[in-house]
């Protein structure tokens, strides 16, 4: 409840200061949030402060039965319109939460500044993807990029095999560490360059985590290879790059109401009408990768809307990972499980590895 609270305050907050509200009924209106389940509050508001009151609650409950009535913010704004014209919202509160939530125009894609796909990373998953890869095929792919092959070899000497005496040659490393490790470590890696961006810090050790337990799961449900649910996890979040593109006004209004206590997909849903997921699936779309791959990123948020078990893995690994990018729904998990086929007890023991750990923090 308090959560809810927090986000109807920020809701309204925005509403307030697109109708130039003064201060003393800004702070009425911010406490009356965090108190408007307390009987007789509403109605001993001023009366536009009520309506703001109402049109912010009335948004957030719409909000967290989207696994159940498949709504974004577009559709959940037409829908409250509809209830403005029947006299049950202020039609001039909706204009106005409308309004100052409207989206600049988001730039094309050709603007968002998205790094091209390293030729070396197709090259090295296509060799890992092949299902009679093995031990050498790693080592080919390593020493496509000294520093792969430097970090492989450094993680054969690091604490996490201290016991086996130091080894010096990529061959050796690749085979202290397994097939499994060794093309988990190459995939990432390949994939750094486009995850690691300054102000974007936590996207790389994110997407490490939710690889890792991706792959862990993938294992589990006995129909998804666990190396393409390692790829899927990594590149899950890449339409993080696109938010870069932003205006101004539009990145100050998301950083404002994720400060006010509402996730990243929620402030996204409502200021750009779009999300991180839809902008990732564009994203994979730009980089040619494979369609189902595609709309596992796009859809890894809305486990209702999706038929890949992929994203379905995906929403279930982000979960254990102790993602909030958007509202906790038990609804969306039971879902996910089911696309898997799996219970919750066969979740039991899927966390980030220590190798996992060893790669977030490269």
């Amino acid at each position: 409840m308090e959560d809810h609270c927090r986000r109807v305050g920020a809701v309204a907050n925005l509403i307030a200061h697109h109708l130039f509200l003064p201060t003393e009924e800004k702070q009425l209106l911010s406490t009356a949030c965090l108190h408007h389940h307390e009987e007789g509050l509403a109605a001993a508001l001023p009366r536009k402060l009520a309506a703001i009151l109402h049109v912010s609650d009335a948004f957030d409950c719409a909000y967290q039965a989207q696994p159940f009535q498949h709504g974004d913010a577009g559709r959940i704004l037409s829908a409250l319109r509809s209830g403005a014209d029947q006299g049950r919202c202020s039609r001039q509160i909706l204009n106005a939460l409308e309004e100052c939530t409207c989206p600049h125009l988001m730039p094309a894609p050709s603007d968002w500044r998205v790094p091209v796909f390293p030729q070396a990373a197709l090259q090295t998953l296509d060799a890992l993807g092949d299902s009679h890869a093995s031990i050498p095929h790693v080592v080919d792919a390593a020493r496509r990029d000294p520093a792969t092959a430097g970090a492989i070899v450094q993680l054969a000497n690091s604490a996490l095999y201290a016991d086996r005496g130091e080894v010096s040659t990529l061959g050796l490393a690749v085979a202290r560490l397994g097939f499994e490790t060794a093309r988990k470590v190459v995939a990432s890696l390949a994939m750094r360059p486009l995850l690691f961006l300054r102000r974007m810090e936590s996207l790389w050790p994110h997407s490490i985590e939710v690889a890792d337990v991706a792959e862990q799961m993938a294992g589990r449900t006995g129909r998804i290879d666990p190396g393409e649910a390692y790829l899927a996890g990594l590149l899950h979040d890449v339409g993080r790059i696109a938010l870069a593109a932003t205006t101004l006004y539009d990145a100050a209004r998301l950083q404002g109401l994720e400060q006010s206590g509402c996730p990243a997909v929620y402030a996204e849903s409502l200021i750009l009408r779009t999300d991180h997921a839809v902008l990732g699936g564009q994203i994979a779309a730009m980089w040619r990768l494979p369609e189902h791959l595609m709309g596992a990123i796009r859809q890894h948020h809305h486990p209702e809307t999706a038929t890949s078990p992929l994203a379905h893995l995906l929403y279930v690994a982000e979960h254990l990972t102790g993602s909030q990018e958007d509202l906790p729904s038990a609804a969306r998990l039971g879902m996910a499980l089911d696309g898997l086929g799996l219970a919750a007890k066969d979740l039991i023991g899927c966390a980030p590895s220590e190798v996992g750990s060893w790669l977030a923090a490269a």
